[in-house]
């Protein structure tokens, strides 16, 4: 599942946009991030428009019992 919003403005020097990417396993987003068509992408689209980039990856079951 992806989620992809901009930067409502209310804390501006914040990033200007956000992805959300939900995947079902742990194996599912190591397929995703070695996967040479994904990096296609990026190159293409991604690196020529960035500035700077922030990544976290976070198990979002573990996530929600530290709540």
């Amino acid at each position: 599942q992806l989620t992809v919003g901009r930067n409502i403005g209310f804390m501006p020097d914040n990033y200007d946009i956000a992805a959300n990417v939900l995947f079902e396993s742990i194996d599912d987003y190591r397929i995703y991030a070695e996967d040479e068509t994904h990096w296609a992408f990026v190159r293409a689209y991604l690196l020529p428009n960035l500035e700077t980039r922030c990544a976290v990856q976070f198990d979002l079951d573990e996530a929600e019992g530290a709540a």
